[in-house]
C-alpha cells in the first residue's frame, strides 16, 4: 500500500493488486472505466484540496509561489476561492529556494503592494531563511464519501489481522 500514489510511483496496472483507490480530483466515468477493466472489484473514492486560511489573504494582491509538480493546481486553487493571483511564480518540483531569490521576490511584491503565498511544502524549506514576509495557504485533503472510506479502510484491515 503506498500513500501517496501517483503515476510515478506505481504502473497503472499495479491497480489489479489494489483494493481501494483515492483520486484527487474530480469524478472522471472514463477513467473509472479504465480502473474497473483492471480490477472490477477495486472500491474508487475522490477527494479534493480544501484551503483552511482563506482569510488571511483575501482583499489582497498575490504573489502566488509553487514548487510542486504541477504548479498550476495551486495557483488554480487559489483562484476558484476568489483570491486573486497578481504574479504567478511557477518553480520545478522539489525546487530548492535560495535566500537571496526569496529577498529579491519580496522586495518585488512589495513594490507592487503584494502579499506573498506559497505552498506549505515550499514554505518549510525557506523557513531557516527567518522571512517574515511570506505566508502559505494551509491545506486539508478532504474525502468525498469520507464516512465509507473509513468503513473499507477497517474492513479490509480487520480482514487481514
Amino acid at each position: 500500500m503506498i500513500l501517496p500514489s501517483g503515476p510515478l510511483r506505481e504502473s497503472f496496472g499495479s491497480i489489479k493488486d489494489a483494493n481501494i483507490i483515492l483520486i484527487n480530483g474530480r469524478g472522471n466515468k472514463d477513467f473509472e472505466k479504465k480502473i474497473f477493466n483492471i480490477n472490477s472489484n477495486i472500491e474508487i473514492f475522490y477527494s479534493y484540496y480544501k484551503p483552511i486560511n482563506l482569510e488571511k489573504f483575501k482583499n489582497k494582491k498575490l504573489f502566488a509561489i509553487a514548487g510542486i509538480g504541477n504548479p498550476e493546481n495551486f495557483f488554480q486553487l487559489i483562484e476558484e476561492n476568489n483570491l486573486y493571483i497578481e504574479k504567478k511564480l511557477p518553480f520545478p518540483d522539489h525546487y530548492q529556494f535560495t535566500k537571496t531569490e526569496m529577498e529579491n521576490i519580496i522586495n518585488e511584491a512589495k513594490n507592487k503592494n503584494c502579499q506573498i503565498i506559497m505552498t506549505e511544502k515550499d514554505f518549510y524549506k525557506i523557513k531557516d531563511y527567518n522571512i517574515n514576509d511570506i505566508d502559505y495557504l494551509n491545506i486539508a485533503l478532504e474525502v468525498i464519501e469520507k464516512e465509507k472510506f473509513i468503513k473499507v479502510i477497517t474492513k479490509l484491515y480487520d480482514q487481514k489481522n
